[in-house]
């Protein structure tokens, strides 16, 4: 792994000072960063093997950034501890090119599979197995409001037309919200029949939930990119 550093000083001031440390040697690390700090999620020291200097860094939650600079001043040594948020509009490019000319209100961004320059910078975030040994990844990207979604497995009750008109459910496997601009992934296998899981989608002013049977059968094909909007 390699990782790109770059850092601002004095940004109140006329004359900015920024500095970059590039090309940095990431190595994921299996320890604290400091007394009572969990780093289940990730944490990782970056090396610049030209000058031996060294960064640590650790996800303390899945917006949350805690970086440990080492340093040295007048003969002293120090540790300065920052720690940052992740800005609601970080996702890679990629991302972002396909999420233009969403429908007007849309609440999320579904993708089925999304290629590996979509999931490689988004790859720190943990993975929600909805069924055992899934052999397909969804993304799930929040979009204009707050949303509470629900997973459910169960079975889909059609109208003659094909489309859904109930859902008997029998577990809720994930519940939960997705703020703007925030990436979610799932793990399942995706029917090319009936669909045997349904995303429940509300806004918190919303009354009723509007569904979405994750299926590959007809009216509810997931290829592609799909934004899921209230009509759906």
């Amino acid at each position: 792994m390699r990782a790109d550093w770059y850092h601002a000083a004095g940004l109140d001031t006329d004359t900015p000072q920024y500095r970059s440390e590039k090309h940095l040697l990431a190595e994921q690390i299996e320890e604290p960063l400091m007394p009572g700090l969990s780093n289940e999620t990730w944490s990782v020291r970056l090396t610049d093997e030209e000058t031996g200097a060294a960064f640590f860094a650790a996800l303390t939650n899945r917006n949350s950034l805690l970086v440990r600079m080492p340093y040295e001043k007048n003969g002293g040594e120090g540790v300065r501890t920052v720690t940052y948020m992740r800005s609601s509009g970080f996702l890679p490019p990629t991302l972002e090119n396909a999420m233009t000319g969403e429908p007007e209100k849309s609440l999320i961004f579904f993708w089925r599979d999304p290629p590996a320059e979509v999931t490689e910078p988004l790859s720190v975030i943990p993975m929600n197995a909805l069924e055992l040994n899934g052999q397909n990844k969804l993304l799930l990207v929040g979009r204009w409001y707050e949303t509470d979604i629900q997973i459910s497995v169960g079975t889909p009750v059609l109208n003659d037309d094909g489309t859904q008109q109930s859902w008997i459910s029998e577990k809720v496997v994930y519940e939960g919200k997705i703020k703007i601009n925030e990436p979610m992934f799932f793990s399942l296998t995706i029917p090319e029949d009936t669909a045997r899981v349904c995303l429940f989608m509300k806004r918190p002013w919303d009354v009723s939930w509007f569904t979405w049977p994750i299926t590959d059968q007809a009216p509810f094909y997931v290829s592609g990119d799909t934004f899921l909007t209230g009509g759906s």
